[in-house]
């Protein structure tokens, strides 16, 4: 029996949508892009910001945050179709070069999704989980850098928390995406390998994430609970 305790710290509503209209059917994992940032630091951030933008979960090494309720619409990968400036097709994005990976991978996904019966729609079918993350070195947060980071605590708690959402909702693992594979925004850029990188390191680390949470999702049984966190 693995224990996962949530805490909740919610957003405001006016930065969350409507009710589901049906169970969620996805999970689509994104890191913070705050290098050293702990969940309850992100929490407390949402809470605060202008933005209007949320996610559901949000996982450190030892914490969970419930940032959105689970029965509402989080603002976390938009409306999840693939990036397309140039107005092209699908077919025609799949086939571009591999300095434009955004648009070939997300493009290719979408494709395969439509050939399976149904396609990607984003915030309106999917639970949002964000890692927080790390940096070997903070001069600059671009995504194209190298040496950005999960540690094994949060991965191993971002999967807990992946495979009990998957059992609850009857979610499979081929619907545990990363933000890229819908969007091709290079998010999270710890568990997404971009050409530049010398190899493919990071998609092999969200490999492994996926076969885990497939596993655990069918092996383990979740006793869960959930507090409220006193911000003061």
């Amino acid at each position: 029996m693995i224990k996962l305790k949530l805490v909740s710290l919610p957003v405001k509503p006016r930065y969350y949508g409507g009710k589901f209209k049906a169970a969620p059917k996805w999970i689509v994992v994104h890191y913070t892009g705050t290098p050293g940032s702990s969940a309850l630091s992100e929490a407390r951030y949402l809470t605060k910001t202008l933005t209007k933008k949320s996610t559901h979960f949000i996982v450190d090494d030892a914490t969970i945050y419930r940032s959105t309720p689970e029965s509402r619409i989080a603002w976390h990968c938009g409306s999840g179709q693939c990036a397309n400036p140039e107005q092209k097709t699908l077919e025609e994005l799949s086939e571009m070069h591999a300095s434009d990976w955004r648009y070939d991978l997300a493009a290719k996904n979408h494709l395969r999704w439509l050939s399976e019966g149904e396609d990607f729609a984003g915030n309106a079918v999917s639970i949002g989980v964000d890692l927080c993350c790390q940096k070997a070195s903070v001069r600059t947060k671009s995504a194209k850098d190298t040496d950005w980071s999960v540690t094994n605590a949060t991965m191993q708690n971002a999967a807990n928390l992946v495979a009990w959402l998957m059992q609850k909702y009857s979610i499979p693992a081929w619907r545990v995406i990363r933000h890229a594979d819908c969007t091709g925004k290079p998010c999270p850029r710890p568990l997404v390998s971009l050409p530049g990188d010398k190899n493919n390191k990071n998609d092999f680390l969200w490999s492994r994430f996926v076969w885990s949470v497939e596993k655990l999702s069918r092996t383990e049984a979740f006793d869960v609970w959930e507090v409220i966190h006193a911000d003061t």
